[in-house]
């Protein structure tokens, strides 16, 4: 999937999907987003202060004292302009309140750097992507530059080959997501809630399926004793010995491995985050929903919802039906 980003594709902007998670997991000072720039259009789609389409660094970084006093921080380009017969106009002051010295002074060097940029009227916004030969963006190079930063950021190399199996795994793009956002601790669990500030009483912080621990991704997904029972079904249908491991991340590379010569890593890694997907609806139904937890009604949601992603949606299906899959994954090739 090859595109340039431009006006018409709305994935640039931050309520879309993937652009908000790749936002999430990249805005960082001089980070990959720091990398991005746009060759200037009609100026629909850039961002006047945070885009990079004038210079090295956006406007907001190269004139801070006026971004911290203007009211117009979120406009795009052509938000601060107006044509004017065929001749586009700049109106910065139109939009600015009364100025410090320091903003003021700011005003006018920008003005004068803009004295010379117009605006093409027929012409869309093209963000570049400097991370591609072509320049244009692709899922691939995305996913490999995501990795690379990663990896240079943790000491322990294996949360790479764990985002890798997730990547790679045979499930809708949205379980990807919640997989991803998994192993980077991402997830709201109630640990992290009240590390921000939502939830106040230690005692909302509680796991919600057993009531006793903290919860966070360990135990919610892997340590509480309700959810290690899920597990152990897990495993017996698998034919596994149980996966010991200490976190999400070295548990889904173990059972992956130890599935090795049973089924191809995609199709393990799948059934695997299924399990996650699964234990994380349950878990948001019972606070939500004051649903009651059922670990056999859970256990039989990780075999269907496994089996209809693997021999119904993906690309490359397994070719038996669900009694086969429940009796013996491993046959189903």
């Amino acid at each position: 999937m090859d595109f340039y980003w431009s006006q018409k594709i709305s994935i640039i902007t931050p309520s879309v999907f993937w652009w908000r998670d790749l936002v999430a997991l990249c805005d960082k000072p001089r980070g990959i987003l720091h990398n991005i720039t746009v060759k200037i259009g009609n100026g629909n789609v850039a961002s006047f202060w945070n885009s990079r389409w004038i210079g090295n660094d956006c406007l907001a970084a190269l004139y801070p004292n006026l971004y911290h006093e203007i009211s117009s921080k979120s406009s795009t380009v052509n938000g601060l302009g107006c044509w004017r017969g065929s001749r586009w106009w700049w109106e910065l002051r139109r939009h600015s309140e009364v100025l410090g010295q320091e903003a003021s002074l700011q005003m006018s060097e920008l003005q004068n750097v803009l004295a010379g940029i117009e605006i093409k009227l027929n012409s869309a916004d093209l963000i570049v992507w400097p991370f591609a030969v072509s320049k244009c963006f692709t899922v691939k190079s995305c996913y490999n530059l995501l990795i690379q930063e990663l990896e240079s950021g943790v000491e322990d190399p294996g949360i790479g080959h764990g985002l890798k199996l997730i990547w790679e795994a045979h499930v809708p793009s949205k379980i990807k997501i919640f997989g991803w956002r998994l192993l980077n601790n991402g997830l709201p669990t109630r640990k992290l809630l009240i590390r921000r500030g939502i939830i106040v009483h230690n005692h909302e912080a509680l796991c919600a399926f057993c009531g006793l621990i903290t919860e966070d991704s360990n135990h919610l997904f892997m340590l509480c004793h309700k959810i290690r029972g899920v597990w152990l079904a897990v495993m017996k249908w698998l034919d596994l010995d149980s996966v010991e491991a200490v976190d999400c991340c070295s548990q889904i590379r173990l059972g992956v491995s130890n599935l090795k010569g049973k089924m191809k890593s995609n199709r393990a890694a799948a059934i695997w985050m299924t399990v996650w997907w699964c234990i994380w609806r349950v878990r948001n139904a019972i606070i939500f929903k004051n649903a009651e937890f059922d670990s056999v009604e859970l256990f039989y949601s990780i075999l269907w919802h496994s089996w209809w992603w693997l021999a119904i949606v993906a690309k490359e299906r397994i070719l038996c039906n669900f009694y086969e899959w429940f009796k013996n994954p491993s046959l189903c090739n």
